[in-house]
């Protein structure tokens, strides 16, 4: 299978810094940078405008089911934009704090989860806090699937439950060796992903897990980079992973044994990959240049 880059933004419109999170919604790509700037891309990768949404390195972004978009960044704070392909958008402060710094956020329809280095997971609803749960470890990624929460840090993924009621009372239901970044993969039954997926502790591994008590483990694959991954990505059967050896690689018969088929240099240290539409792959590294990245078996 041929990997290869097909576009990538433009120097002069790139962000200053790390570019650190994607996000792909309705035909146009969000890139969040450590400037602070939230850029919105068209399907060409021309700069359609910049969002100064915070005053420092923004740390994830997602949209809930009406386009209404999130970011989070080490300011502190949690804003959103409601028409963020708008003229004027000016974004709207959800939450700040003084000294916690939000790094995860997720959006599950129209309820907003976010995470941060204290260990502290809020669920929103209609933008208002409706529970608080203790974690305990640094929410570094994060995945919500009904009422199941999955978070990782360095040494574990940790899957709670999260009980219902007015008393925001959680059980973990497991914890198993892994580290951040963290994914849910494959096929739905009774609306849960049939696996999950997330590194190893060494961080150049990948480890797949039954997305069911007693969450056995399916495979682990050392040394799939070499490198620490920073970033997976699933799209159908296939996966993506990317990280600091600068390689986006692409894995199929993920469900049995995963079998690599294609591989794109980068060259720079890659801190996020999202799936975009026909089966592109949109990459963030640490130069602010954004990549889209496609595979195909055949040239051209």
């Amino acid at each position: 299978m041929i990997g290869k880059v097909t576009k990538f933004s433009a120097d002069e419109v790139k962000h200053t810094g790390d570019a650190t999170c994607l996000l792909y919604l309705n035909g146009y790509l969000y890139s969040g940078g450590a400037d602070g700037k939230i850029k919105v891309w068209n399907d060409k990768l021309e700069l359609v405008k910049d969002i100064n949404a915070h005053d420092s390195y923004i740390y994830a972004i997602c949209a809930n089911s009406k386009g209404v978009i999130y970011s989070s960044s080490c300011d502190g704070t949690i804003k959103y934009f409601e028409n963020p392909l708008a003229n004027s958008c000016e974004p709207i402060i959800l939450m700040k704090t003084d000294h916690d710094e939000i790094i995860s956020l997720v959006c599950v329809d129209d309820v907003l989860y976010s995470g941060d280095d204290k260990g502290i997971v809020i669920k929103w609803v209609d933008n208002k806090i409706t529970f608080k749960y203790n974690i305990v470890e640094e929410v570094r990624s994060m995945a919500v699937e009904k009422n199941l929460l999955y978070t990782a840090r360095d040494l574990d993924c940790v899957i709670t439950d999260l009980l219902e009621g007015k008393t925001g009372r959680y059980v973990t239901k497991a914890t198993i060796e892994g580290r951040a970044p963290v994914t849910l993969f494959g096929p739905k039954e009774n609306e849960i992903s049939m696996y999950l997926v997330f590194t190893t502790r060494s961080g150049k591994g990948i480890s797949l897990v039954r997305n069911k008590q007693p969450f056995d483990s399916v495979w682990n694959k050392e040394d799939a980079h070499e490198m620490i991954i920073n970033t997976v990505c699933a799209s159908g059967s296939d996966l993506y992973t990317a990280g600091y050896d600068g390689k986006v690689k692409k894995w199929i018969e993920v469900e049995n044994s995963p079998r690599n088929v294609g591989e794109v240099t980068i060259g720079r240290f890659i801190n996020a990959i999202c799936m975009g539409a026909d089966s592109k792959v949109y990459v963030a590294d640490t130069t602010g240049v954004i990549s889209e990245v496609c595979f195909s078996s055949k040239a051209g």
